[in-house]
This record gives C-alpha cells, sequence and structure tokens, in this order.
C-alpha cells in the first residue's frame, strides 16, 4: 500500500471517529434533567470479587457487625447521597482501601439484606442541588455523606433531621466519635455523626518534616519528641528558627532561601490548625443552652503561638507567598516543616530528601493528648428530613459504623505505604494521627448561625492578626452573645 493510499484511509478512520463522537454527545445531551441531576451506581455483583486480600482487617469489625440486631428488609435499596461517592461505593477495586471499602459494604448488605446504591451529584449540578432534590422527592435517600463544610448549608435550609430520633442507633457505641457528637448538637439537635463510617484520613492534618534537614542541623526527631511527649508547638518553633538560612545570601527573604515552616492553608486558617492541635472549646452546650468558655490560659497561649509564627522569618506564609507555593517549597527542599493535609503526601512522594510525618504538636507537653484537624472536604454522616424510611436510614447508619471499625483503617495504612510513604514509622504515625480528631461546634455548625463564629473564632483572630485586645473583645463577644441565645434564635430543642 503506497503512502497516499494509507494517508487517505487513516483520514476516513479519523472521520468516521470524529462523526461517531459527535453522535454519541448529541445522545448524551438529549436525556431529560432529571435523569442528569441523578446518577446511581450500584454495587458490583459481590460474587466475583476476591476479598481475601482484606478479610483480616475485618475480624474485629465482623464481629461488633454480629452483636447488632439481625434486620431483614428484603432487598430494599439503602440510598446514599455523597459528593465523592468513590469512599461510599467505589467504582473501582484496584487498591486495598477501595476493596476494604467494597468489601464493608458487602457485609452491611448481606446483615441487613439490602442493595446499597450512592446518588451522586450530576457535573452540571452541586451537591446541594442533589440533596435538595432528594429532599423534597418521594425517593429520598436513607442517608447523605455531607461534605462538613456543606453541612451548615442544609442546616439553614431545614434539610436535616435529628439523628438521635432514628430507631436502631446507639451514639455511645464505640465506633462513633463522642467528641464529634457533641460538636454536631445544637442543644439536644444533633445534625449528624462521624465515626469509623467517616473515616477520612486524606482530609487530617499533620506536620511533614525533612528528614535531611533534620539530620544535617542535628536537631531531635521529631518522631522522638513525639513518643516522649515533648511535640509541642515551642519545640517545633525553636526547630524551625534554627532551621532557617539566607541561602543565596542576597540580604533579603524569598523563595530561595531555606525556612523553617510552611502550610498550605492560609495565615489565617492556620490559627484555626492552631487551635484545633490544642483541642480548643469554644462553646459549652447543653440541651436548654450554650455558654463561651474560651477565656482562659489555652487561649493565650494560642494567640501568642500563633503570633510567633505569622511574625517571624522562619515562616514561609501568606506575606511571601500564595499558598500553592508551600507544596513545590517543601518538595525541593526549602523548607523543614510543613504543615498540611495527609493527601500531601501523595504529591511529595516522590521528593528527593525522605521525609517523614508526625501529628500536630501539643500546645504545651501537659496537653493529655495530640488532636488533629480535618478539612471542610471530610464527611458527616446524615439524614435528610426527607427520608421516608427511618428504620433503614438507623439500621444501616448503625451497621455500616460498625463495619468500618478500624478495617478501613489498616487497608488504608496499606494503601500508603505501597504508594507514598517511605518507611514504616510513618505508615505507623497514620493510626495515632487519626486517633484524636478535633471536633468543635463552631467550626462544624458556626457558618450556619453567623454570631457563632462571630463570638469566638473571629475575636482570638482579630487578637492574633489585628492584635486586638482578648480580654475586652471576649466580654463584649459574652454579652453580645448572650442575648443572641436569649432571643431563641437558635431551637435548642
Amino acid at each position: 500500500m503506497n503512502r497516499m493510499i494509507r494517508n487517505r484511509l487513516l483520514r476516513l478512520v479519523s472521520l468516521i471517529l470524529i462523526i461517531v463522537f459527535i453522535v454519541s454527545l448529541v445522545s448524551c445531551s438529549s436525556e431529560s434533567d432529571e435523569q442528569a441531576k441523578k446518577t446511581i451506581n450500584s454495587t458490583q455483583d459481590d460474587t466475583d470479587i476476591n476479598y481475601s486480600s482484606v478479610k483480616s482487617y475485618f475480624t474485629e469489625a465482623e464481629s461488633l457487625l454480629n452483636q447488632l440486631p439481625d434486620i431483614d428488609f428484603d432487598g430494599a435499596e439503602l440510598r446514599i447521597a455523597a459528593s465523592d461517592y468513590s469512599t461510599v461505593l467505589p467504582d473501582s477495586l484496584s487498591d486495598s482501601y477501595s476493596l476494604a471499602i467494597s468489601y464493608r459494604n458487602y457485609l452491611v448488605e448481606k446483615k441487613l439484606n439490602c442493595k446499597i446504591v450512592a446518588v451522586q451529584p450530576a457535573e452540571s449540578g452541586s451537591f446541594i442541588d442533589t440533596v435538595n432534590q432528594q429532599n423534597s422527592s418521594e425517593d429520598c435517600c436513607e442517608l447523605a455523606f455531607v461534605p462538613s463544610g456543606l453541612l451548615p448549608t442544609l442546616i439553614t435550609q431545614n434539610a436535616v433531621a435529628d439523628i438521635g430520633m432514628l430507631p436502631f442507633v446507639d451514639l455511645t457505641k464505640s465506633y462513633y466519635d463522642s467528641d464529634a457528637d457533641y460538636s454536631l448538637k445544637l442543644g439536644s439537635y444533633t445534625y449528624g455523626v462521624c465515626g469509623a463510617a467517616t473515616y477520612s484520613p486524606e482530609n487530617e492534618y499533620c506536620v511533614f518534616f525533612n528528614e535531611r534537614i533534620i539530620e544535617n542541623l542535628g536537631l531531635d526527631s521529631p518522631v522522638n519528641l513525639y513518643r516522649s511527649n515533648n511535640w509541642t508547638w515551642d519545640k517545633l518553633l525553636q526547630m524551625a528558627t534554627s532551621a532557617y538560612k539566607d541561602i543565596d545570601g542576597n540580604g533579603y527573604f524569598d523563595e530561595n532561601d531555606r525556612y523553617g515552616l510552611t502550610a498550605t492553608v492560609s495565615d489565617s486558617d492556620l490559627i484555626d490548625v492552631i487551635c484545633a492541635s490544642a483541642n480548643q472549646r469554644y462553646i459549652e452546650n447543653t440541651p436548654s443552652s450554650l455558654t463561651l468558655v474560651y477565656n482562659n490560659e489555652k487561649t493565650s497561649s494560642i494567640i501568642s503561638t500563633a503570633q510567633y509564627i505569622l511574625n517571624q522569618e522562619m515562616f514561609f506564609g501568606d506575606k511571601k507567598k500564595v499558598n500553592s507555593q508551600a507544596n513545590g517549597l517543601f518538595i525541593n527542599g526549602g523548607s523543614m516543616f510543613m504543615i498540611a493535609p495527609l493527601s500531601e503526601a501523595v504529591n511529595i512522594s516522590a521528593m528527593k530528601n525522605d521525609f517523614g510525618l508526625v501529628p500536630l504538636p501539643k500546645i504545651s507537653s501537659e496537653q493529655p493528648n495530640y488532636y488533629t484537624m480535618l478539612g471542610d472536604s471530610a464527611p458527616v454522616i446524615c439524614v435528610l428530613s426527607g427520608a421516608k424510611n427511618t428504620d433503614l436510614a438507623g439500621a444501616a447508619l448503625e451497621a455500616l459504623s460498625a463495619a468500618s471499625y478500624h478495617s478501613l483503617e489498616q487497608a488504608f495504612a496499606e494503601l500508603y505505604m505501597q504508594y507514598y510513604l517511605r518507611n514504616e514509622t510513618s505508615v505507623r504515625m497514620l493510626t495515632d494521627i487519626n486517633n484524636k480528631i478535633y471536633y468543635e461546634t463552631v467550626y462544624m455548625l458556626g457558618s450556619a448561625y453567623a454570631e457563632l463564629t462571630q463570638y469566638t473564632v473571629d475575636i482570638v483572630k482579630n487578637a492574633v492578626i489585628k492584635g486586638g485586645a482578648f480580654q475586652s473583645g471576649y466580654r463584649a463577644a459574652e454579652t453580645a452573645f448572650n442575648k443572641f441565645i436569649q432571643s431563641g434564635s437558635i431551637n435548642l430543642s
């Protein structure tokens, strides 16, 4: 075949492929709006899946699941709305974590005789639109895995039911996070729950460190400091200050220097990270009232720590960069420490120098535990106010939580060890980072009621960023907050 004929055939084949592609687009665009807003993904045929590699992770979870009552829902669909449905119903089983989620679902389906399906938002819509559409339909989802940052929006739309009223649910069980449940309440109304079923390690904040810089400077290992209960903000900042160096010798601070600390969050959000690490409580929540409780020594330590970081040359923050540069700076050996969600391990896994990770520091060595901040994408499980089958919703919430207990955590560790982390020490840190997650009412629900944030977090940030007097700000906030609560603007029953 000569070259001319071959070229003509190639052009003909290309033309046919283009025509087929255009026809497929037209066909897709002709779908009804209703179909475009709702996409249901069903589980695979479990008989065709080999779960042998993950079954050992479920010993404890299956024991807890077997303790729950056997309820037969006669093959009913358990519909779950999720913005990232792969964490509820993975469409690929190519790694240990996805396979474990699938096996978790298999156990729940077997226990309740139901079929899990996931309702995901269409690309042209939003998760909020999808949830609202479900909430107003006769075919409402039983459960919704809502990104915590979007939960307040649903609350203001009265789209979320009180989980405390569901049958079969026992929030005292070990597979729920009691701190989260406390912080997801206003009065006696529980808007959502967190625990084993919402395990979201990629959204958990930690401290990455450059092992070569630490070794070259002869500094203590952050891992050893953590294990000896001496991993504090004071120690981190002492190390970070010693690491700063004007590498290019130009006499001023730029991206070519070596910094002690950087972060993938804004300077303002870094204050939230410090509050989380200190397990800062802003509000005491009782069935009849909300009270401010943050006028204490811990708050003073948070303010002084944040002020020090934001005003030191060793910190590569908003004054020197756009946030997206933090990751590149750390990868290229330009910073000893980086505060970031665990998901950054995926991006820095190919960096030249070895790296490790530890939990966020304590505000003081007297603090009993290390705490971890969650990003806004981390899910909260809710029940939509329009849900009809509350028996299935309650039983499924309990079963999903029990079947997820410690099992997903082990599968995730295997995944990160295989692809992203450098050593077993870092893998073991995953469990420690996930051990104590920070939850607080004003962060979980604050944007639903602006006053919750206005009289708490904003007072602290004003003292840090603007140098405002904290005590006078707190006294004014307390007076205004009490009037707000007494006005009945928040329904606490």
